[in-house]
């Protein structure tokens, strides 16, 4: 193989790898604000739990968000207009990680605190 073929065929890769990645976002809106998030992260009809949740969130400074999942709720926290501490945790590290994401693609990184734990009433059980 000549090294421009090889130099084709990487160049090919890079921009196969980063096409792909850059579609794994959505443009999406939650309470009029355009987000971008991973597939299915935002729902299509919108909770009455949600708008419960949504002013519950307005009178708080630090939010904990157990059993997080890939952070719907944790997005809801973040679009506030005062900022907040937002502390994520799930058990599942891959929803973690997908909450994460859609975290820190809204530049919401900052306010933001990512565990993997599970959580229950008593310590050191399962």
């Amino acid at each position: 193989m000549t090294k421009t073929k090889y130099m084709f065929r990487k160049i090919k890769k890079v921009l196969a790898y980063y096409y792909s990645n850059k579609k794994i976002y959505h443009k999406s809106k939650l309470c009029g604000i355009e987000l971008k998030t991973l597939s299915n992260t935002i729902r299509k009809k919108t909770d009455k739990d949600d708008a419960w949740y949504f002013a519950l969130l307005q009178n708080h400074t630090t939010i904990f968000d157990l059993g997080c999942n890939i952070g719907y709720t944790s997005l809801l926290a973040a679009i506030q207009p005062n900022n907040k501490k937002i502390v994520l945790v799930d058990p599942n590290p891959e929803a973690l990680a997908k909450a994460a994401q859609n975290m820190i693609v809204n530049g919401f990184g900052f306010k933001s605190t990512f565990i993997t734990a599970f959580v229950g009433n008593q310590d050191g059980k399962k």
